[in-house]
């Protein structure tokens, strides 16, 4: 590692930088589909579930994914 003590730079290798970029963007993608899914649900109070997961079940992945 390297760097300041309020900037630290973890050195990685091209391929773990990859992977770890790979996987932010989906986590990414992943929260806006779940708010998308919170929000339409929240729209049609008729429509309870979207793809067979409850909507609290839904936004908790999203929530989880984005912190």
């Amino acid at each position: 590692m390297s760097g300041s003590p309020d900037h630290i730079v973890i050195d990685k290798s091209p391929r773990e930088s990859l992977l770890l970029t790979t996987i932010g963007h989906l986590a990414r993608v992943a929260g806006n589909y779940a708010a998308q899914a919170e929000f339409l649900i929240k729209s049609d109070p008729l429509n309870k579930k979207i793809y067979g997961l409850p909507a609290g079940e839904i936004a908790a992945v999203g929530d989880s994914l984005n912190d």
